[in-house]
Formats: C-alpha cells, sequence, structure tokens
C-alpha cells in the first residue's frame, strides 16, 4: 500500500495568517490528509513555522522584541488559528528546533563534501546607518521587471518574480531607509546548474499530477539555464542556522536553504526519517504558487546534491486569494485574519473551511466575497445540506421510531450518486477540492429532489421503506463526502446515523441491516447568532 508524506509550506512567523495564507497550504493539505486517511492510505501531516531569516528581525525590531521573542510568541498564535480551524496535523514543528539545526547543518556538510557549492567574493549592499551587510529582506525597492515599487531582495511582492539584488531599482535599507553601498564580502552559492539535467528530468517525469499553476512554473525554470544562488546570508543578528565552517562563523544559511528541510526534521522527530528514502512513499506538497520554484527546484536540487532524492509526486499550488477585489493587508485592515475567526466570532470553523475549499483558487485567482460566504453558509451548508438531513432524520425519528425495516436501495438513485462519487474521487486523488466540492454539493441537490418526491407520493410500505433507507444512504455518503471538509460536522453526521466505518468507498452501496436505527437527532449547522451576524456587518461596513 502506498504511504504519503504531506506538506504544508511551512509559514512565515513574521507575522500572523490571513485567509490567503490559510486557503492554500494548510486548510488544503488538511482536506487532502483526511480523505487519503478515508481511502484506507498511511500518511504523515508535517508543518509547523519557517522561523528564521530577515523578515523575523525586521518584525522583531519593530516590535521591540528579539527574534527569538518574536517567533515564540507568534509561533503560539499560528497554532492557535491552526488550531480552530481544526488542522489536523500529525507534528506542528519550528525551525528553530535544535534538532532541526543539526540536520540542515548535517545536509549542508554533505552537499559541500559533495562539491555543489562555490565560493564567491562579490560586491554587496552594505548600510553604513545600519553598519551592516543588507540581507534579501533588508533591501527594498522597485522592481526592474514589473515595476512594482513592493520588491525586496529575493522577490517581488508584485509579479512574485525571483530576483537577484542586483535587480532591485532604487534600492534602500528596510531599517533606516539610507541609500546603501557595495562592499567586497565573501559567500557561498548553491551550483543549481549542476543539477539542471536531473531536475528537469524529474520534472518531466513527476509534473504530470500536479497542478496547472505547479506545471507551468516549474516549466518555465525546466526552459530557463539554472545559474548558482546565494545560501549564506550576513544577518544583523544572525537568526538563521549557523554556517558549519570556521571561515564562514559569521554568516547564516539563507533561510530558503534550512526552511524546506524542516519537513525532514519534523519527520524525523516522529520516528519516521525513513520515509524519505523508502520507494513506496509518495511525497504530497501544498502551497501558493509563490512558492513552487523552491519546492520544485531548489529544495529537490538540495536532496539531488545529497543523493537523496525524493521528489514531489504532487504539487498542489494555488494561485492567489484576493479580499473583495483587492489584497489583503494587515496594516490597511483589509482582509480577513485568523485571529479574527478565534472563538466561532463570524460563525464556525466548519462553514469556513467549506467556503475557502469552495473558493479554492485552483485555475486562477479567486476573490474572497462576503455575499458568497453567505451563500455558502445559509444556502448550502444550512438549506440543502442541514434541512436535507434534518428532514430525513426527523422523519425517521417521529413516523418510524428511528428504526429502518426494509433496507434496501432504489436501483435509479444507486447509479446517479454513483456517478457523482466517482467524479468526486477522481477529483480529491487528485487535490481538485473545490471540484470535489461541487460533487458534495450535487449529491445533497440530488437528496433534496429525491426525498421532496419520495415522501410526497402515496405508496405501499415496503416501497416507502425503500425510498426511507435510500434516503438515509444518502446521507451516509453525503457524511463520508462531507467529513474531509468540514470534519466536525461530518462526524456528528455519521455518529447520528451510527455509521462507524470513516471510510470512502469505491461505490455507493447498501450500509444499513434490518433494524438499523438512528441515534439522537441535531441541528448541524446553525444559523449566525446575533452577535455573529453582527461582527460580520462590522466588516462588511469596512470595505
Amino acid at each position: 500500500m502506498t504511504r504519503k508524506i504531506i506538506t504544508a509550506a511551512l509559514p512565515y512567523v513574521n507575522n500572523l495568517p490571513h485567509l490567503g495564507n490559510i486557503v492554500g497550504s494548510l486548510l488544503s493539505a488538511d482536506v487532502y490528509n483526511r480523505y487519503c486517511k478515508m481511502r484506507g492510505i498511511s500518511t504523515v501531516f508535517i508543518t509547523g513555522t519557517d522561523e528564521y531569516g530577515t523578515a523575523s528581525e525586521v518584525s522583531a525590531d519593530k516590535a521591540g522584541l528579539s527574534p527569538q521573542e518574536l517567533c515564540d510568541i507568534n509561533s503560539a498564535k499560528h497554532k492557535e488559528v491552526y488550531d480552530w480551524f481544526q488542522i489536523n496535523y500529525d507534528i506542528f514543528g519550528r525551525t528553530s528546533m535544535d534538532r532541526h539545526k543539526e540536520i540542515t547543518q548535517s545536509i549542508f556538510l554533505e552537499m559541500y563534501n559533495n562539491g555543489y557549492f562555490i565560493e564567491r567574493e562579490e560586491e554587496r549592499y552594505f548600510c553604513s546607518g545600519c553598519n551592516m551587510f543588507l540581507a534579501d529582506r533588508y533591501i527594498n525597492g522597485t522592481c526592474s521587471i514589473c515595476g512594482s515599487d513592493n520588491a525586496r531582495g529575493d522577490q517581488c511582492d508584485g509579479c512574485s518574480a525571483i530576483l537577484a539584488i542586483d535587480e532591485i531599482i532604487n534600492p534602500y535599507c528596510s531599517t533606516c531607509k539610507s541609500v546603501p553601498v557595495k562592499k567586497m564580502t565573501k559567500h557561498l552559492f548553491f551550483e543549481l546548474n549542476k543539477v539542471q539535467d536531473k531536475l528537469n528530468q524529474l520534472i518531466e517525469e513527476y509534473s504530470i499530477n500536479w497542478s496547472s499553476v505547479a506545471r507551468q512554473v516549474s516549466n518555465d525554470w525546466k526552459n530557463k539555464e539554472l545559474i548558482p544562488r546565494c545560501i549564506t546570508r550576513d544577518l544583523k543578528y544572525n537568526w538563521g542556522v549557523p554556517v558549519p565552517l570556521p571561515e564562514y562563523k559569521d554568516k547564516v544559511l539563507y533561510v530558503w536553504f534550512d526552511a524546506p528541510i524542516g519537513y525532514i526534521t519534523f519527520t524525523d522527530i516522529l520516528g519516521k526519517r525513513d520515509w524519505w528514502t523508502e520507494s513506496d512513499v509518495q511525497l504530497c506538497e501544498f502551497m501558493g504558487k509563490d512558492n513552487v520554484f523552491f519546492h520544485s527546484v531548489f529544495f529537490p536540487g538540495m536532496l539531488v546534491g545529497c543523493n537523496q532524492i525524493k521528489y514531489p509526486n504532487l504539487i498542489s499550488a494555488t494561485h492567489y486569494l484576493t479580499y473583495e477585489g483587492d489584497k489583503f493587508s494587515k496594516s490597511m485592515g483589509r482582509g480577513i485574519f485568523g485571529s479574527d475567526l478565534l472563538g466561532d466570532r463570524i460563525g464556525c470553523a466548519g462553514a469556513w473551511r467549506f467556503h475557502l475549499m469552495r473558493r479554492r483558487p485552483e485555475t486562477g485567482d479567486a476573490d474572497f466575497l462576503w455575499r458568497e460566504f453567505k451563500e455558502s453558509y445559509n444556502t448550502i451548508l444550512i438549506n440543502t445540506i442541514g434541512n436535507l438531513c434534518n428532514r430525513v432524520l426527523s422523519y425517521v425519528k417521529k413516523r418510524l421510531n428511528g428504526t429502518l425495516t426494509t433496507p434496501k436501495l432504489d436501483s435509479d438513485t444507486v447509479q446517479s450518486i454513483n456517478t457523482v462519487l466517482n467524479k468526486y474521487i477522481n477529483h480529491m486523488d487528485k487535490a481538485e477540492i473545490r471540484s470535489a466540492i461541487e460533487c458534495i454539493v450535487n449529491v445533497a441537490g440530488m437528496g433534496n429532489l429525491y426525498v421532496q418526491k419520495a415522501f410526497a407520493e402515496k405508496v405501499d410500505k415496503n416501497e416507502m421503506g425503500i425510498r426511507i433507507s435510500s434516503a438515509i444512504n444518502i446521507l451516509v455518503i453525503i457524511g463520508k463526502m462531507l467529513y474531509p471538509v468540514v470534519p466536525k460536522e461530518g462526524d456528528e453526521l455519521l455518529s447520528i446515523l451510527k455509521i462507524d466505518d470513516r471510510t470512502i468507498p469505491n461505490e455507493f452501496t447498501e450500509e444499513l441491516s434490518d433494524g438499523y436505527t438512528i441515534g439522537d437527532v441535531h441541528i448541524l449547522f446553525h444559523p449566525l447568532t446575533d452577535a455573529q451576524a453582527q461582527a460580520m456587518e462590522t466588516f462588511c461596513c469596512n470595505l
């Protein structure tokens, strides 16, 4: 049986996650992980916080904290948000762990001994005001590719282009705003060009199963000549994994060198590092599209450099999620951040999980709109799914004392639902979660139409028994399809139905026996309370 390592791109700990951060990596990975388990696949779900680098140093300076203090505070806040979202990871690690430093340095030394690094002395920006060389995120300026003023030293926030420091126009120090000068310094570079042929071969072989944007980004890089990339940094507080060489004792490793190794570290802590070398284990990675280069080229290149080839069988990358037509911005108070939702302030976690996956930006950028959230909550979860469950369960409880006497399925219903179930499985196998959710909605719609007709007609007792049994079985398959997306409510529905089997079958079949009895009935999805509605209205009024 195939096993799977499922990773969610490690979120930066320098700030708190907004909905766009959550939708592409952790939430998508969690839904896929739950689905895989329900299909009988053994998985290990890895995530945690990415803590090292200039981003944390800059944020710590602004907050008047040390980098360690900032990371301790924000890592706990991140975990609180993901726990509220019911993210069921096997480990939530931190790249500041001692074990991570050990493993990162061992991989570095293996690549170093294998001859994949080259030393270069070159000019780097030096800020006389701060008296230090400026690493990537300490340099801001204008992108030479798209003209955005939101470019930093390694990537443009405007167009997502991967930039060299010299490609920043009108650079300035992000700390003191002064214009830096260039001075000579030594750094180590990873010769990506040495592994390009192998990477091109792997991309060609594996990318067929990736999401469209992951294929596009990786194939774009496949057609470019890879050049050596600097993997050492001069940081203000040396907040990173120290370079394990005497001549580089004052430098740390580039954050994108150490961060993906976190997946290996956290798997190692779970006692399953051997999964990274065993051929029957698939690697499935979830992220936003701006992380595809690092997961399809840079990190796999590192693994080739230390003779550990574990290439991703699946890269499920999403486009960007915007907020009411604009970018999320904490400083401008624009958008929903994870901390805004804690305590069910604007609805339960299930409602947010469902809507975010329903609007998951799989084939292009998607926009979060409050009117669509209300539609997901009221029209689909409460009216379509919730009312169907309540109508059928209440009927069985009140008319039949909760007991079925004719556990048999309507053949036409079986055929119709099997068609949709097969589509659901095909979509979920490829992590096309948005499309899979439409299958759930379709089955619920079919269930409502079936019940509306079946319960209205006067038929004999045996035929009515078949219809009621069919309706109950429709609820069973809805509960199973729904569970990976909204686990709490999906589990509650299956518990009411007294279904212990938490697997998703290949076919829609009879799961009940003569004398089957349902449990206590209660509402799965409640309308927003007055306080929740008011909180939502407050956000809507601030648009």
